[in-house]
């Protein structure tokens, strides 16, 4: 998701060849880091490995989370707040979709590109977002 926001944002930034591709590798190289002390403390907290591999949950992590906090309600939090961070990162992946087959379609890069690059009052790239909504169903 980092990189398709730098990208939008070459437009408006002076020196676009050296600072957008920094801005890139400084946002991949910080999200790997914290990725690694994530890992690093989720290999710690894993007490029986066996069970881990062999739960009953569907999803090891869970069990990982259980054997930690050793409390249903700490584990339900533990899972909840990563699945609603998800849920609403995917407005913005909608949205930043859209933008992209928009600003693609207007380079006539996509077949139907007059169908999606069409802006009007009624229709303010809700034609580019059909692509994303059809590919879910």
């Amino acid at each position: 998701m980092e990189r398709n926001s730098n990208s939008f944002i070459g437009d408006e930034v002076k020196k676009v060849r050296t600072r957008v591709p920094l801005s890139i590798i400084i946002a991949t190289v910080s999200n790997a880091v914290m990725l690694f002390g994530y890992v690093i403390c989720l290999l710690f907290t894993i007490g029986d490995l066996d069970q881990v591999i062999n739960t009953t949950t569907g999803l090891p992590l869970i069990e990982v989370y259980y054997q930690a906090t050793k409390s249903k309600p700490a584990t339900n939090f533990l899972v909840l707040m990563p699945a609603l961070m998800l849920l609403f990162a995917q407005f913005n992946d909608y949205a930043s979709v859209s933008r992209l087959v928009w600003q693609f379609s207007k380079d006539n890069g996509l077949p139907f590109s007059n169908f999606f690059s069409r802006v009007s009052v009624f229709s303010a790239g809700e034609d580019a977002l059909t692509i994303l909504l059809n590919h879910l169903t």
